[in-house]
């Protein structure tokens, strides 16, 4: 079977608070997770490691300069916050407008924000999550299911 994935990012002050939930998976409603509403925003993220991460370069993050992600952007730099991404895979059979209870978990890793760039062509800004907080990838068996191909020992 094949899985999708879907990233999960949140965006806390320093106190605490939820400013933003997203989610990159679920077009044109909110969908509920963790009994929370998240938002579509259109993004990719890459720079996570396998394993513990903590101390690795940080996550890399693309959203399309559009509408208010920008300005959204911009003050979780000015103010400080902290980004969260979760990565989930989960069955392609999933049809309800909405994450699965039964979502794996891929990847996680925290960080503070910070714009690393803004482009006109095409139009994208790219922050990064970095500092002390750092993530992991859990621990899994490589198997069918989750890489997507038949898993063969090599000889090495």
């Amino acid at each position: 079977m094949s899985r999708y994935s879907a990233a999960f990012l949140d965006l806390t002050t320093p106190g605490g608070i939820v400013r933003r939930r997203w989610q990159s998976r679920w077009r044109f409603e909110p969908v509920t997770w963790e009994g929370e509403s998240w938002a579509y925003r259109e993004f990719s993220w890459a720079g996570i490691s396998s394993g513990a991460v903590i101390g690795a370069s940080p996550a890399r993050l693309s959203f399309p300069c559009l509408g208010g992600i920008l300005s959204d952007l911009q003050a979780a730099h000015d103010d400080g916050l902290t980004g969260r991404l979760r990565v989930y895979h989960y069955p392609d059979t999933w049809t309800d407008p909405g994450p699965p209870a039964s979502q794996l978990p891929i990847a996680s890793i925290s960080g503070v924000v910070s714009i690393e760039s803004i482009t006109m062509e095409p139009p994208v800004v790219a922050i990064t999550l970095g500092g002390e907080f750092g993530g992991m990838f859990p621990p899994r068996v490589a198997d069918t299911a989750l890489i997507g191909t038949p898993c063969e020992l090599g000889e090495g």
